[in-house]
């Protein structure tokens, strides 16, 4: 359990137009807890393209090699986008990078035309491997520091939830319908004061990430 938790944004749409920091479609926060005076650093995803996070990290005075590790909420490039230039730029080996088994799948979309939507070409598993990462793919809730974790796979409760019809993948070399089951968050135990939920778009639906919460955490 922590002793205290902080959550930065990094990574966000909006920022004043001519403010330091510069905004861009996507997300990534820095989660910082504190337990028994050690701090430990994370990454919930890194946006969109590595510039705009160098970029926001540096004004913030925060330096890629504090972090010891980067979680993946969902395979979406606005969440992904330069992954593996992040994690070369910690200058760590084997540097923990965490997410579910499906998150490397095709994933596109075809309204009004044909895009990918999911890990763009450089961040796939060999370039963040390549970069110096040390991947763990799980689709069970997964420990990234005493007091965090992922959520795991969020089971889908709610009929009113859900990422829709409009993402696509490939089974077995057939289209179908996508249903995102990489999308999960993360949770931090804070002394005094419970849980804190993180989530990146909840494509999974937040009232069915809060369910999963309540069932990892009955008390």
């Amino acid at each position: 359990m922590l002793d205290s938790l902080e959550i930065i944004t990094l990574v966000e749409d909006s920022v004043p137009m001519h403010g330091p920091f510069v905004g861009e479609h996507g997300l990534s926060f820095l989660i910082s807890g504190k337990r028994n005076g050690k701090e430990v650093r994370g990454l919930l995803d890194v946006g969109q393209s590595p510039e705009v996070l160098s970029h926001n990290m540096k004004g913030l005075g925060i330096s890629p090699g504090s972090i010891d590790f980067l979680a993946l909420s969902h395979c979406h490039y606005d969440h992904t986008g330069g992954a593996a230039t992040f994690v070369a730029s910690t200058g760590k080996k084997n540097f923990p990078v965490v997410a579910h088994p499906a998150i490397f799948r095709s994933h596109f979309k075809a309204d009004p035309v044909l895009t990918s939507k999911g890990i763009q070409t450089g961040d796939e598993l060999e370039a963040i491997e390549k970069a110096g990462g040390r991947v763990f793919l799980s689709s069970d809730p997964f420990p990234l520091a005493e007091g965090i974790a992922t959520t795991g796979e969020i089971p889908r409760e709610t009929d009113f939830e859900g990422p829709g019809k409009a993402f696509l993948t490939l089974q077995d070399g057939k289209v179908a319908v996508d249903t995102l089951p990489d999308d999960m968050g993360i949770t931090a135990r804070v002394r005094g004061k419970g849980i804190v939920v993180i989530a990146g778009c909840s494509h999974s639906g937040i009232v069915n990430i809060l369910r999963r919460v309540q069932s990892l955490y009955p008390e």
